[in-house]
């Protein structure tokens, strides 16, 4: 174990010079703050009062702004395992098994780590540009006049709907943001060890084009787009935490939990048959 995570130390220690890392996270930051501003300036408008985690939890919430913000966290593991010049050398060091876990753990970590990176984007922007901010546990006035009164001109001056007045109405802005990480990260690491998978399988790091598709056909589901195929058959929507209050969805925590948890113990049992029979370059 101490090999494990010796190897992936000394991966999360690269991406100082990691351009890739560093303009994907870039890029999330940057999509993160674009959708921020449209619930910041609602506030602004109609209370001038926000609690400081409500851009994120609008953020993890809503379908559009989710689709661009875990974009980035494709571009950020789309190159997972991350074989490079030393590979062979930490395999012949620790074996396959081994570097494959240290891979599976370092991106298990990497997109905790996002989804805490934009929590910390969102609430730094939303002190900056909000005129008033809240640090207690309990909605503004904001919040509840958009989730409960869906005022016309939420849609029409500020692009912003969040409907989700059972929601706000059962959770608090802390137990709502924690249920956003839990489950916007429990979607990316499930997508991100397809990608590895792919990867490994293939040989070329074409996953994340699998990956995309996924996420964006699982928006067009989220979306309607003309489509009569349920939410349950859409990864995307698992990932926002408020369909799950919404009870003509018929969706299921317990359900997008364990299913999730299957799909990267699948993945990665699968990668690993996949790396002992493949020979790294």
């Amino acid at each position: 174990m101490r090999q494990v995570l010796f190897l992936l130390i000394n991966k999360i220690r690269s991406w100082s010079g990691d351009w890739h890392v560093i303009m994907a996270l870039i890029f999330g930051i940057l999509v993160c703050i674009y959708n921020c501003t449209s619930y910041i300036d609602f506030a602004n408008f109609a209370t001038g009062k926000i609690n400081i985690l409500e851009p994120y939890v609008v953020v993890g919430n809503d379908g559009w702004s989710f689709l661009g913000v875990f974009l980035g966290n494709i571009l950020f593991l789309s190159d997972s395992p991350f074989v490079s010049k030393i590979s062979k050398y930490e395999i012949l060091r620790v074996g396959k098994v081994r570097w494959l876990l240290s891979k599976t753990l370092y991106i298990v970590l990497s997109c905790l780590f996002y989804s805490f990176l934009i929590l910390i984007v969102s609430s730094i922007y939303t002190l900056t540009r909000a005129e008033g901010v809240s640090f207690t546990n309990s909605w503004s006035q904001s919040m509840n006049i958009l989730a409960f009164e869906q005022p016309s001109y939420a849609t029409s001056a500020f692009r912003l709907s969040f409907g989700y007045s059972d929601f706000v109405g059962s959770e608090s802005p802390v137990s709502a943001a924690l249920l956003t990480i839990l489950f916007n990260s429990l979607y990316a690491i499930t997508l991100c060890l397809i990608i590895m998978t792919i990867n490994i399988i293939i040989g070329k790091n074409t996953g994340w084009v699998v990956a995309s598709v996924i996420h964006i056909a699982g928006y067009i589901i989220f979306a309607n787009g003309g489509l009569e195929i349920p939410y349950r058959f859409s990864m995307l929507c698992y990932a926002l935490p408020a369909l799950y209050s919404v009870a003509e969805l018929n969706m299921s925590m317990f359900f997008a939990l364990s299913f999730g948890m299957l799909l990267i113990i699948i993945c990665y049992e699968i990668a690993k048959i996949a790396i002992i029979h493949v020979e790294m370059e």
